[in-house]
C-alpha cells in the first residue's frame, strides 16, 4: 500500500477537527490530534492505540510554532 499524498508543512491551525502530522520541527513521524481549539501533545504512529488515544486526550504544552500537514486528496472508500 502506498502512502497517501501530503500537503506542504504549513503554520497555524487547520480547518478541519482531526489527525494531522504536526510537529514542531517538522518531523514527518509524529502526530497530533487538532480538536478545533488545541493541539494534542504528539504520539507516534506505531505507539499503541491506547497510548495514541490518551495522548490525543492531552493538550500540548507547545501553543505556537506546531507545523502540520494533512491530506492532499480526499482518501477513497
Amino acid at each position: 500500500m502506498s502512502k497517501p499524498k501530503l500537503t506542504p508543512w504549513l503554520s497555524g491551525n487547520p480547518v478541519h477537527v482531526g489527525e494531522y502530522n504536526a510537529s514542531t520541527c517538522q518531523d514527518e513521524n509524529a502526530k497530533r490530534w487538532w480538536n478545533g481549539r488545541w493541539w494534542s501533545t504528539y504520539y507516534f504512529d506505531n505507539d499503541p492505540q491506547e497510548r495514541k488515544n490518551f495522548k490525543a486526550s492531552i493538550p500540548s504544552a507547545e501553543y505556537s510554532e506546531i507545523d502540520y500537514r494533512g491530506l492532499a486528496e480526499k482518501p477513497h472508500d
